[in-house]
């Protein structure tokens, strides 16, 4: 059985889809598949293709072309995103490779000002630059926080990391790693090797300039 062209945009990539098929899927609002990837074909046909189609509006498709209203808008719309990401550019990703980077990073979250215990997962990608935003994975009290290894693998792995750090404050203002840090960053060290997403540092961070590397503490927790 033959899929309708949204039916295949759901299943498929959209970038083994033909320019077709494209703007079938777009056509598909409350109409049969088979009519919408007619309209699609004769409309890329008339606008002498994507470029042409991609310079009118919504106006001239619905006036020019005979398109409904609601088709018109959503042929519109998809062609303005395209406009717009071609112009777009990611923002630069921090660099996280570093304690200090991290610090830098993390200061305005978990800073002096936080009066709870929190504790991040900062995914990064291959050259340790952090990817998207830090996670948040658990917030306690003034005297702690739940550090489930499990919540803090799920974070790093739904973004595609290459690897990550654990990163927490103390809300007291010391930056001394405790016995229970340390246990935490093995147990957390210990799930990452399980699976296969290497935790590359636990950082507590009470000031952009202050803070404790437990890697550069007790490196044989990294082994």
């Amino acid at each position: 059985m033959r899929r309708s062209p949204r039916s295949t945009a759901a299943h498929l990539a959209v970038g083994s889809l033909s320019e077709s098929a494209l703007v079938a899927a777009i056509l598909a609002v409350r109409t049969p598949w088979l009519i919408a990837e007619r309209e699609a074909q004769r409309l890329l046909q008339s606008a002498e293709g994507l470029v042409g189609l991609a310079g009118m509006e919504a106006m001239d498709l619905s006036r020019c072309f005979g398109l409904r209203a609601r088709q018109a808008a959503a042929v519109a719309a998809a062609c303005e995103l395209g406009r717009r990401l071609a112009t777009s550019s990611l923002p630069p990703r921090p660099d996280c490779g570093s304690p200090d980077g991290v610090a830098r990073v993390m200061a305005p979250l978990i800073g002096m000002g936080l009066a709870v215990e929190a504790m991040y997962c900062l995914p990064l990608d291959n050259r340790s630059r952090l990817i998207g935003q830090p996670r948040l994975c658990s917030r306690g009290d003034s005297e702690g926080t739940d550090a489930n290894p499990r919540t803090v693998m799920r974070a790093a792995l739904l973004a595609g990391a290459s690897s990550c750090v654990v990163c927490h404050n103390h809300p007291g203002g010391t930056v001394e790693a405790s016995a229970a840090d340390i246990a935490v960053t093995r147990a957390l060290v210990k799930a990452g090797y399980s699976v296969g997403m290497p935790v590359v540092d636990h950082v507590i961070v009470v000031r952009a300039d202050a803070f404790t590397s437990i890697r550069k503490l007790h490196p044989e927790l990294f082994m």
